[in-house]
């Protein structure tokens, strides 16, 4: 027999204080929103366009603030190899939270690319410049799944834009703009967290999903 909504959702929020009281985790926003950020050795530039970042951080912000006065706790978190540097790209104010990536995490994808780096040396794929860089910069993402301070995460690249139908501003109220993103970050996003589900992303042709734009729960 399924369980009542009403005991459902209190079940899974007393789930949640059990988790952060064991973990002695801090209490932050219950979404991020959320980038990462790789820069490569000997550049200035990330594997995305900087100046992308500006416009990125500035929506970011502006939507965090817009769910959050709609009822949502939210707050942007970046995840960088270079902290100072979007720091200095980012002037966007609240400023984002920056955290670096973990050492787990780089250890991980320094011996997938050594062995990626291998197989291209020995013939076994196909050499395609600047396409192991962009891999190792997509497998940065998951970071995101380490941060359970957060309940959920959206990750979104900086070409992304959270205002497409406003013309890059948060929409009026009473606009069917602002009627999408209150359902979406109200509604949607409480019915995700009391799902069994752990991801939502769209499907590529390519890999198994498309990372441009998802939604997890963190789960370390």
């Amino acid at each position: 027999m399924p369980m009542p909504r009403s005991k459902f959702r209190t079940d899974f929020h007393n789930r949640i204080r059990r988790a952060k009281a064991g973990r002695n985790l801090e209490t932050r926003a219950l979404l991020a929103i959320a980038n990462a950020q790789v820069f490569f050795s000997g550049t200035t530039q990330s594997n995305t366009v900087s100046c992308g970042m500006v416009k990125w951080c500035f929506s970011a912000t502006a939507l965090a603030q817009y769910i959050t006065v709609a009822g949502t706790s939210a707050e942007v978190v970046i995840f960088t190899n270079n902290q100072s540097r979007v720091h200095h790209v980012c002037t966007a104010l609240p400023q984002p939270r920056l955290l670096s990536f973990s050492p787990r995490l780089q250890r991980c994808l320094q011996h997938w690319h050594a062995a990626r780096a291998r197989e291209e040396r020995a013939g076994l794929r196909p050499k395609r410049i600047g396409m192991l860089e962009k891999s190792i910069a997509f497998l940065h993402k998951w970071e995101a799944l380490a941060h359970t301070e957060y309940h959920a995460i959206l990750l979104a690249d900086v070409d992304v834009d959270f205002f497409l139908h406003s013309a890059g501003v948060p929409p009026p109220a009473g606009t069917t703009a602002a009627r999408f993103l209150q359902h979406a970050f109200r509604h949607q996003l409480q019915e995700f967290l009391e799902s069994s589900t752990q991801l939502i992303a769209t499907g590529d042709s390519h890999i198994p999903i498309n990372t441009a734009v998802l939604v997890l729960k963190p789960s370390a």
